[in-house]
């Protein structure tokens, strides 16, 4: 569904912790650190391939490790 709501040219905005699907993204908007008073700061944005180099982004060093044939 996502794929074809994007093949229709829509922009799509998922808020998602499944590594599967973030690997699939045209582009990340990770915010963190933490919840509350402690969150809501933009950690990285970029392309996911980039992630796995933010040395800030908890998402990087998981997805490095998930989906780094994807991205290698």
């Amino acid at each position: 569904m996502f794929r074809k709501l994007v093949a229709d040219e829509n922009t799509v905005i998922i808020i998602e912790h499944r590594l599967e699907l973030i690997a699939q993204a045209d582009y990340i908007i990770e915010m963190g650190q933490g919840g509350g008073t402690d969150g809501g700061k933009v950690v990285f944005q970029d392309p996911p391939q980039e992630i796995i180099h933010c040395q800030q982004s908890k998402t990087g060093r998981y997805l490095k490790d998930a989906c780094y044939a994807q991205f290698s």
